[in-house]
């Protein structure tokens, strides 16, 4: 169980593999590119142009649904014991948009609601997991007819 823990535990470190059984090795390749990417975004490791990744990870969430719980659970993974708190504002926003874009699978949906419920429980005065929250539940309606959020927004909240 510990090592299990620390797998889904926040880290500096690039996966090797994916998280999730994936259908195909180009899955678990894009899915090994997606988890650089949420480190960048996050600044967990140094990229020159981090922001740029936001729309990177929205576009492979559009246009690749099979990876789409692979990308929530890895940025949970990031959100999971993070002990720096301007990663972890990245992270929440981060979740937030990928919930404005695209929703999970019908299998995943409940265990991220369940997470996102505990969170908002357990760190009161962080508004992010009860907005996340309202998203799960207007992307999971609304039959995935997102179009890619302003990325306008996105910036303007990573500069608050």
């Amino acid at each position: 169980i510990d090592s299990q823990n620390a797998m889904l535990s926040h880290s500096f470190e690039v996966l090797h593999t994916s998280l999730t059984q994936l259908p195909s090795m180009p899955a678990v390749s894009l899915a090994v590119k997606v988890f650089r990417a949420i480190l960048g975004f996050m600044g967990d490791r140094q990229y020159s142009y981090p922001s740029t990744l936001a729309e990177e990870l929205l576009q492979v969430g559009k246009r690749v649904p099979e990876l789409r719980d692979e990308m929530f659970i890895q940025t949970i993974k990031q959100l999971t014991d993070n002990m720096n708190s301007d990663s972890e504002i990245r992270g929440w926003i981060l979740l937030k948009y990928f919930l404005m874009t695209f929703p999970p699978s019908e299998e995943f949906e409940n265990y991220l609601e369940l997470w996102l419920r505990r969170k908002k429980v357990e760190l009161r005065e962080n508004e992010y997991p009860g907005l996340c929250l309202e998203q799960l539940h207007r992307i999971t309606f609304s039959a995935d007819k997102q179009e890619l959020p302003a990325l306008d927004n996105l910036f303007h909240e990573l500069d608050n």
